[in-house]
């Protein structure tokens, strides 16, 4: 019984451990995006006059 229970409690904490890695994974990749969107911001606000726009924004 003993066991079975430590097994079961095993499985449950590396389904745990597994949503946290997935959670940690989405975290850094929205992190890498919102950094990504910030460099993008900066490198258009200067050019903006000449070259950005609504319907052409920039490109990097």
């Amino acid at each position: 019984m003993q066991q079975s229970l430590d097994r079961s409690n095993f499985e449950l904490h590396k389904g745990i451990a597994r949503s946290a890695i997935k959670n940690s994974e989405v975290v850094r990749d929205t992190s890498i995006a919102l950094l990504k969107m910030i460099v993008a911001i900066q490198l258009c606000v200067p050019a903006r006059a000449k070259s950005c726009s609504v319907d052409k924004p920039c490109i990097i």
